[in-house]
């Protein structure tokens, strides 16, 4: 726990290398594309290998071979968070599932409810059911 400023803006440096390497402007890309750059980035950084996935209404990532930093992956989900923000030109957060590696992308005013959703317990699925419902 503790603040995460520090890690949401290491996210963002992350994105600005994923941007430069893709050497033409982000705009002009297919997700995949620039997805793949991050993939790239993350992994070469030694903070997994990322794969998104879709379940319903809400968009889940996934990092395998995650360090162990904290308890909870509060620390990658700031990274992650900063990094999906600067991609994506829109601020989004991510909030750790209690499956290691795990992440809901969301928006900021639904995140801490759907912390409290991932503590109580809830599983990916049952948090897609309940993300879809609120909007």
């Amino acid at each position: 726990s503790g603040d995460l400023t520090s890690m949401r803006q290491f996210g963002r440096e992350l994105a600005a290398q994923v941007l430069e390497s893709l050497g033409t402007p982000a705009e002009g890309l297919t997700a995949e594309i620039v997805l793949g750059h991050a993939t790239s980035v993350l992994a070469l950084c030694g903070w997994g290998r990322l794969k998104l996935e879709r379940w319903g209404d809400m968009l889940l990532a996934v990092l395998d071979g995650l360090p162990s930093l904290d308890r909870d992956n509060l620390a990658a989900a700031a990274l992650l968070g900063g990094l999906f923000s600067s991609l994506s030109k829109q601020d989004v957060a991510c909030v750790p599932l209690s499956e290691p590696g795990r992440f809901v992308v969301v928006d900021p005013s639904i995140a801490e409810t759907v912390w409290s959703w991932s503590r109580a317990g809830d599983d990916a699925a049952q948090i897609a059911s309940k993300v879809s419902s609120k909007l």
